[in-house]
């Protein structure tokens, strides 16, 4: 018989045999007498593809497309279809024997087993399994779907299986003996957790490192390490099994969004570790690419879980060809641990190579040695890695340390540098202390020789002048050059005692109420005699609606007005001086504005920025008298009583000064008898004060004359300590005086002595 006819014959005695309804093409009958404890079925089982996976059981039983599979056949990837086995078996031996039925697989969604007895027209059993279905529907528990199969001696039946769903149709169908099964099972188990555990356990290391010593890598490498320990645990079916039994979409996405974030995670640990983001391509690269996955991911969880599928392993592939790369190009540039993290992942990198490989059908599934192949080498990463980050730490801690010892030396010489500097400038300034006290201890002394040796003598002078000038003829001249020239030489030594007691020295402003009217009547009294005396015009405007009484020294405003004055009289010849004072109605507290205007020479831009300064006096003005202290004086008491002095001149145009000057507004009641208005009865009568002796009286009334109402005080102290019998005068001649009541002074001093 020809080859032709022989294999024509023996189709048409299969199609005689066929189970059920539909023809057993080119496939054997598995004896379940004869099996080994394990026995594969790729090439033992018919295949039929259901494009449109629509087809029902009885459907896919009587449809002409079967043949045998290949093992391509059963790694179809991410497919819309649904996927049909069929196997025969029967049980030629004396005895019931019992296989399960495998797919090898944990991660199908949906499988549906079928079991046909022959020549039935329907299935007699049924069962499910897959992630898409609770744990407790399946007939059998395990990591994968299992369908027990018992034969009585002699039966035969049908096996016919579907399978479908969103993840990769990737199946290994097997029949094991169920002790076989059960055992092989338990040794995957522990082969399989016993490198998660360890992997855990380093992880749980590196976690409590990482926030002691605030390792931002340490972190990063524990959450990585962490995130493949769970991609683990979910792609061999324990997250299934153990935690989302219940099944539905939490059990079907779980591994590819696991896979996802341990990418993402290794990236950004990578980035970080390697210092990649300090190089701009890298940094863009991985950057785009975190982008990317961080949508994939989206998706994954919440989105289309078959095109997520789709394009996930590409991408996963992508990175896992690029990783390498970067790791080699920070190696060449010389990046701390980038060698030890090279071989650390050298291996893991091989085995998620095979597996992707493997999951797009690009790799036969026997290459595959084993489930376990990545944990080996996750587990290899994290010791290496761990060694690699402590020995990091440790060398930061070290140069840190020396950093430490470092500074902490250059303080302690700062240190003892600033010590000796500080005992060096304390010394000075104890000498320097020293030497200040004795100086102003003898400028103390010398100012009461000036005071006591000169001033007193020179008034004495001024009082002696007088009677020469009455006299008429030419006495009369000689006592006016006597008076003129005695008080200059009163008016350079009153200024020069001013200036240098107020050097280094702080002197109490003594605020009190005082009468406006009476203190500005008396200053314009002593500024008429000033004025006039050069042939000037004088003119005094007090405004209308001046306060009554103000709270102010008077004695330092006196000086400082006095000394505007009489400045304005000096450098005025046949001219006009003028003094105004007003109330200032656009500041928010009380003050008064004194001007002081003159048509004198004027001064230019130059001269009006120094004309504050002491001892400085313009060219053109060295025929005239003084040492140029009136004006610093005049600033510096107005500063110290919160004022401020402002000059405005121009050549040929004469000087404005305007004192700007803050004022209480006391009540009437806190006015002292003194400083009552005339006409206001003093509840002291100073006519019968006891009177000192004339000579006494002619000195004080020619301080009065000279407008120094503060050597006045100090002559009232002096009359209190020489002659205690006339302490009532004493003490009224040093009120009139503190209040500058010129008027009442006058009235006073001119009583004539007993």
């Amino acid at each position: 018989m020809s080859r032709l006819m022989r294999g024509l014959l023996a189709w048409l005695i299969a199609g005689l045999l066929g189970l059920g309804a539909g023809p057993l093409r080119a496939a054997e009958v598995v004896d379940f007498g004869t099996l080994d404890s394990q026995f594969e079925l790729s090439e033992r089982v018919e295949w039929l593809q259901d494009q449109s996976a629509s087809l029902d059981p009885l459907q896919a039983m009587a449809a002409p497309d079967w043949r045998a599979a290949t093992r391509d056949d059963l790694n179809l990837g991410v497919s819309e279809s649904a996927v049909w086995l069929r196997l025969r078996v029967e049980n030629r031996s004396l005895h019931e024997r019992t296989r399960w039925f495998a797919l090898g697989s944990p991660r199908l969604e949906w499988v549906d087993f079928y079991r046909f007895a022959p020549g039935a027209p329907a299935w007699d059993e049924t069962a499910v399994g897959g992630l898409g279905r609770a744990l407790e529907r399946r007939p059998m528990s395990g990591l994968v779907s299992i369908f027990p199969v018992t034969l009585a001696a002699g039966e035969s039946a049908t096996l016919l299986l579907r399978v479908a769903g969103r993840t990769r149709l990737l199946m290994k169908p097997e029949l094991w003996e169920p002790m076989s099964y059960r055992s092989r099972e338990s040794d995957l188990i522990v082969r399989q957790l016993a490198p998660i555990s360890a992997v855990l356990g380093v992880v749980l290391y590196m976690l409590v490192h990482g926030l002691a010593r605030r390792s931002r890598d340490m972190l990063l490498l524990a959450g990585w390490l962490c995130l493949m320990a769970l991609y683990e645990l979910s792609f061999d079916g324990y997250l299934y099994r153990f935690f989302f039994s219940s099944g539905g979409e939490l059990a079907v996405r779980a591994t590819l969004v696991l896979s996802n974030l341990c990418v993402i995670l290794c990236a950004v640990f990578t980035l970080s570790f390697l210092r990649l983001y300090q190089q701009r391509g890298w940094r863009l690269a991985y950057l785009l690419y975190i982008a990317a996955n961080l949508v994939n991911l989206m998706r994954t969880a919440f989105g289309d879980l078959f095109a997520a599928n789709l394009v996930t392993v590409p991408l996963l592939l992508l990175f896992f060809l690029v990783w390498p790369i970067s790791i080699l190009a920070a190696w060449r540039h010389r990046v701390a641990n980038a060698g030890l993290y090279f071989v650390a992942t050298l291996s893991l990198w091989a085995a998620i190579i095979l597996r992707l490989f493997e999951q797009e059908g690009w790799l036969s599934s026997d290459f595959i040695l084993s489930d376990t192949l990545t944990l080996s080498p996750s587990l290899g990463l994290a010791l290496v890695m761990v060694f690699g980050l402590l020995r990091r730490d440790y060398g930061e801690q070290k140069a840190y340390r020396a950093a430490q010892a470092a500074l902490l030396k250059s303080r302690q010489d700062e240190q003892q540098r600033l010590e000796v500097l500080v005992r060096e400038r304390t010394q000075s300034l104890q000498d320097a202390t020293i030497a200040a006290e004795e100086a102003h201890h003898a400028r103390g002394e010398l100012l009461a020789r000036v005071n006591h040796d000169l001033l007193r003598p020179v008034s004495e002078i001024v009082e002696l002048a007088a009677p020469l000038e009455q006299a008429g003829g030419q006495p009369a001249e000689y006592g006016a050059v006597i008076h003129r020239s005695a008080t200059h030489l009163l008016g350079l030594i009153d200024d020069l005692i001013v200036e240098a007691s107020q050097d280094g020295s702080v002197a109490e402003i003594r605020s009190q109420p005082v009468e406006t009217q009476s203190l500005l009547a008396g200053l314009a009294f002593e500024a008429e005699g000033l004025v006039l005396a050069g042939g000037n015009e004088f003119v005094f405007h007090p405004a209308p609606d001046l306060p009554p009484r103000i709270g102010v020294d008077s004695r330092r405003l006196r000086q400082v007005l006095i000394n505007l004055l009489d400045n304005a009289a000096k450098f005025t010849r046949a001219g006009r001086v003028e003094f105004r004072v007003d109330a200032d109605s656009m500041s928010s507290t009380p003050r008064l504005i004194f001007t002081v205007r003159d048509s004198g020479p004027g001064m230019s831009a130059s001269q009006l920025a120094v004309v504050f300064e002491p001892y400085r006096r313009a060219a053109e003005t060295a025929g005239f008298p003084g040492l140029g202290l009136g004006l610093a004086i005049a600033r510096h008491w107005t500063e110290r009583m919160g004022g401020e002095i402002i000059a405005n001149s121009a050549p040929g145009q004469g000087t404005t000064m305007r004192v700007l000057l803050p004022v209480e507004l006391p009540e009437p009641c806190q006015v002292p008898p003194s400083a009552a208005p005339q006409g206001v009865a003093v509840p002291s009568r100073e006519d019968e004060l006891a009177v000192p002796a004339a000579e006494l009286l002619a000195e004080a009334s020619a301080l009065l004359r000279l407008g120094a109402v503060s050597d006045l005080e100090d002559w009232a102290a002096d009359l209190l300590t020489r002659q205690p019998q006339h302490a009532a005068f004493a003490r009224r001649v040093a009120e009139l005086a503190g209040h500058a009541d010129l008027r009442a002074l006058a009235r006073l001093l001119q009583r004539p002595a007993p």
